[in-house]
């Protein structure tokens, strides 16, 4: 896959597919000259079975994952736009382009680095509120995001944009490592901040106007 495309590294194990010395083989079948006579015959064990508990739920989807395109429903029809959405998708890997769909309204084509990034955005990302609107992120049929139909969204921004170049993206510097896969919550993390900033001070930034705690 990627026809000679870098893929980027991913935090973690991938999925392994099951086997391995400690899960035991499917039994014969009963046609079997390999099978002997005085054997009996077992139920035959499903591939689920075969699985560790660890690989199941979540990781499970990664096999049915294909495509590195995810699809994004449940947009706000006003507020979101491609960046907005690279901002969401970019925490769990590399973003390469953002497409709204002009027949689905509040619909949107995500096409990331590797299929591994799919899988972790929809596991941490499907379900989540955005400006009061339930999103639902699945696999997309689509291989790759084409830029066509490209229109106008409601805030005059591109319905497309790529970003392959982008140096926001979170997963291709020298710390990428330090990245932290886990859902959207209402803490946020600040750090890099200067010794000397008080809480007065980040009080003072525009994104912190609004009513707030803050641990320093």
């Amino acid at each position: 896959r990627g026809k000679g495309r870098h893929r980027q590294a991913i935090l973690g194990e991938h999925p392994s597919n099951g086997y391995g010395p400690h899960y035991s083989l499917l039994p014969l079948p009963p046609n079997s000259r390999y099978r002997r006579s005085h054997e009996q015959v077992q139920d035959l064990v499903s591939y689920k079975q075969l699985l560790s508990k660890t690989f199941s739920s979540t990781r499970s989807s990664a096999i049915l994952c294909c495509t590195s395109v995810a699809m994004v429903s449940g947009l706000h029809p006003n507020n979101m736009n491609c960046n907005r959405i690279f901002n969401l998708f970019c925490l769990y890997g590399n973003v390469e382009k953002v497409k709204f769909m002009k027949s689905v309204s509040g619909t949107a084509l995500v096409e990331m680095a590797d299929e591994y990034a799919v899988d972790r955005a929809v596991t941490h990302l499907n379900g989540t509120k955005v400006f009061g609107k339930k999103l639902n992120v699945c696999v997309s049929r689509q291989q790759a995001v084409i830029p066509n139909h490209v229109f106008e969204l409601a805030d005059g921004s591109s319905s497309y944009q790529d970003f392959s170049l982008t140096r926001n993206n979170r997963f291709s510097s020298l710390h990428s490592h330090r990245n932290i896969i886990q859902p959207p919550t209402a803490v946020l993390h600040f750090y890099n901040a200067p010794p000397t900033l008080n809480q007065q001070q980040l009080l003072n930034v525009r994104s912190f106007r609004s009513k707030a705690t803050l641990n320093i």
